[in-house]
């Protein structure tokens, strides 16, 4: 709580620029501590100019922060229970679709067509990795180019290499602000590069997934198969 920024003995005279300089005269803000050092969420309410702040108003602040931030807690409880119950269905029922099937391209199929739709992504592609070869065997896109066929892993920089082959996420939120650049440069490579398979066929097994969002141009590349 502070009455007067301006003249307020706790702040530093930096401090006192800074906030007054956002137009905070005074300012009431409870917070929601985890541990006495560890603010976790606040409410703050400010006056342009020098306020003395009565305990009614200070209470009231501080019972309004706490419903609200009980508030919050719900809604965020009751929106991972309703995520939960999505990905349950979306799953069972992928697993039902796939259940019919029998050839490996089939379940490929299917399987990037029903998590591009339920992500609203651009691509999902389906294939296997051998050394630094990817082998893209079936793929599902929204109004992008295919790209089944064979791609070299080599532009995506020795790093990218390193964390994927012992099964790490790759996750990229938006591939032309990624600082490694060798991420920007392959994706350019295996659009531009890509060479069509005459007759695809692969393993069940051997089979990866990777997905390209559209907007923030996410890249992700899961976790690989184990083989037995």
């Amino acid at each position: 709580m502070i009455e007067d920024v301006a003249g307020a003995p706790g702040l530093s005279e930096t401090d006192r620029n800074s906030i007054g300089s956002l137009g905070f005269g005074a300012l009431v803000a409870p917070a929601l501590r985890r541990g006495e050092s560890n603010p976790l969420w606040t409410i703050v309410s400010v006056s342009a100019t020098p306020r003395r702040w009565t305990p009614n108003e200070i209470s009231l602040a501080e019972e309004v922060a706490e419903r609200t931030w009980a508030a919050v807690e719900r809604a965020r409880a009751e929106a991972a229970l309703r995520e939960s119950e999505e990905r349950q269905a979306f799953l069972l029922a992928l697993s039902d679709a796939l259940g019919a099937l029998v050839t490996p391209l089939e379940i490929a199929a299917v399987a990037t067509a029903r998590l591009c739709e339920h992500l609203g992504v651009d691509r999902v592609l389906y294939g296997e990795i051998a050394g630094d070869r990817l082998t893209v065997e079936r793929d599902h896109t929204r109004g992008v180019p295919s790209l089944v066929g064979e791609h070299s892993l080599k532009p995506f920089g020795p790093d990218f290499l390193a964390v994927y082959k012992p099964g790490e996420v790759i996750l990229v939120d938006d591939v032309a602000r990624d600082p490694k650049r060798p991420i920007r440069r392959a994706t350019r490579c295996v659009a531009g590069r890509s060479r069509p398979l005459p007759t695809p066929s692969c393993s069940r097994r051997a089979m990866r997934s990777a997905c390209s969002p559209s907007k923030a141009q996410r890249l992700a590349l899961g976790r690989r198969p184990r083989r037995s």
